[in-house]
C-alpha cells in the first residue's frame, strides 16, 4: 500500500527552488569523475524529490540532469 504524502504548496515550491539551486551548483562545480563525492547530497535530494513526486509535484530539470550525470559516473 502506497502512503499519500501531503505537502503544502508554498513549502513544496520552496523545496523545489532549493533542489533546483543545489542541483545547478553541483552541475556547475563538479566534473563527472568528482560526482561520487556528492553521493550523500544526491541521495538526500533523491529522497526529498521522491516525497515531492508522491505529493504530485514535478522535480526540476536541473535535478534530473545532475542525478543522471551522477548515476552515469558510477558506471
Amino acid at each position: 500500500m502506497m502512503t499519500t504524502v501531503t505537502i503544502p504548496h508554498d513549502l513544496a515550491t520552496a523545496i523545489i527552488d532549493v533542489v533546483n539551486e543545489l542541483a545547478s551548483e553541483l552541475d556547475l562545480h563538479y566534473e563527472d569523475d568528482d560526482l561520487v563525492a556528492c553521493a550523500p547530497t544526491i541521495e538526500k535530494m533523491e529522497r526529498l524529490v521522491a516525497m515531492l513526486r508522491q505529493a504530485g509535484y514535478e522535480c526540476p530539470e536541473t535535478y534530473q540532469h545532475i542525478v543522471e550525470r551522477y548515476h552515469l559516473s558510477l558506471n
